[in-house]
C-alpha cells in the first residue's frame, strides 16, 4: 500500500489542492513522485525518472497517471554507450510501466499520459498499444508532447 515519503514537510495543501511526495528509485539519487488531489477530487499520480515504483496506489482510486515511459524493454547498448546503465537504473521501461499499471489500475482510472520518452529507444505507438492492453479501451492513453492539452 502507498506510504508517503516520511518527511512530513513533503505534504502540501493550497487552495483546495493536496500534494504528497513519495520516494522513487532513481539510479541511487533522491527523487520524488507526487500524489495529487484536485479541489474537485480528481486523483493524479505523477512520476518520472524512476527505475520502478515500490508503492501500490490501487486502493486510492487514482483517476490519472502521468508516468515516464522512457524506453522499450530492450535498450541498444551501442546507442547509449556510457549512459546505458543510467538508462536502465534511472528510467522506466514499457515493461515496468505495464507491470505498475496492472497492479494499480482501478475502475476509476480514466487517463494515462506517458512522458519522457527516449528519442532513440522508444516506440510511441507500441507503448500506447501495450498500455491500452493493460488498462482497456475505456481509458485514454496519450504521449506527452509539446502542446498537449488534456481536460482532466
Amino acid at each position: 500500500m502507498f506510504e508517503p515519503y516520511k518527511n512530513e514537510n513533503q505534504v502540501f495543501k493550497n487552495q483546495g489542492f493536496y500534494a504528497k511526495a513519495f520516494q522513487l528509485e532513481h539510479d541511487g539519487a533522491e527523487n520524488r513522485g507526487l500524489y495529487l488531489m484536485t479541489p474537485s477530487g480528481e486523483k493524479i499520480i505523477y512520476a518520472t525518472d524512476f527505475e520502478f515504483i515500490r508503492y501500490k496506489f490501487n486502493k486510492l482510486g487514482i483517476n490519472h497517471f502521468i508516468l515516464e515511459c522512457n524506453h522499450m524493454d530492450e535498450v541498444d547498448k551501442e546507442l547509449n554507450e556510457g549512459k546505458y546503465a543510467h538508462v536502465l537504473r534511472g528510467h522506466s521501461s514499457i515493461g515496468t510501466v505495464c507491470e505498475f499499471l496492472k497492479i494499480n489500475k482501478t475502475d476509476e482510472l480514466r487517463t494515462v499520459i506517458l512522458c519522457h520518452l527516449s528519442e532513440t529507444n522508444s516506440d510511441a505507438k507500441e507503448m500506447v498499444y501495450r498500455v491500452k492492453e493493460i488498462v482497456g479501451e475505456n481509458v485514454n492513453v496519450f504521449i506527452a508532447g509539446k502542446g498537449l492539452s488534456i481536460d482532466l
